[in-house]
């Protein structure tokens, strides 16, 4: 073998050794470039058209996506409407927050105090009860907000996404004390932490 060719070989085997391989692409880090791992806080949305509903009476669900915009009922009722939105965050990512937003605008009407909200995994391979990792927290408002509230959890148990063995979803129940326009549901953020390389 000449000398360029053992030369190209050297380079070639320095450079693959220089790669990190990720969770979703191969980083490439120049030769003699140091790197360092930061952990970096990050925010999962979901959105009101994130959520489909998987409960409800009476054959139909009685809510109504407003533009994508916010989930509020369309019908004078009081049935509860259960609501439910995959969750795809990155593998070993440590989720430390879910916050989940409301609007109420009615001084008499809110959001019922049996509303609540939960974070669950399920084993893939398994038919086990899905566990929630988030203490259930309720929806409850009272009194009147011409603004958008926000209510949620930093407690988290089994925060660590372990997408090889785990399916994640958030479920929650509508339930208001009574029909109005002016109660609204605007979605959740979960926030998570994950190492990523930098220079």
């Amino acid at each position: 073998m000449k000398k360029y060719q053992v030369l190209l070989l050297v380079l070639l085997l320095s450079f693959l050794s220089s790669s990190v391989q990720g969770a979703d692409k191969v980083v490439v880090v120049p030769l003699g470039k140091k790197m360092k791992i930061i952990t970096r806080e990050f925010h999962y949305p979901l959105g009101p058209a994130s959520f489909s509903p998987t409960l409800f009476q009476s054959g139909q669900p009685v809510v109504n996506m407003t533009g994508g915009n916010y989930i509020r009922y369309t019908a004078i009722t009081t049935s509860p409407v259960g609501m439910k939105a995959y969750v795809n965050l990155p593998d070993g990512a440590a989720v430390s927050a879910l916050t989940c937003f409301v609007y109420d605008n009615d001084a008499e009407e809110n959001f019922h105090s049996n509303s609540p909200v939960s974070f669950y995994r399920r084993m893939i391979s398994s038919a086990d009860t899905p566990e929630n990792m988030a203490p259930m927290f309720n929806l409850e408002t009272a009194g009147s907000m011409a603004t958008v509230q926000s209510i949620g959890t930093a407690s988290i148990s089994s925060p660590i996404i372990d997408n090889s063995h785990y399916f994640y979803w958030v479920y929650f129940l509508l339930r208001f004390t009574a029909y109005s326009p002016d109660l609204r549901f605007y979605g959740c953020q979960i926030t998570y932490s994950l190492d990523v390389l930098t220079p």
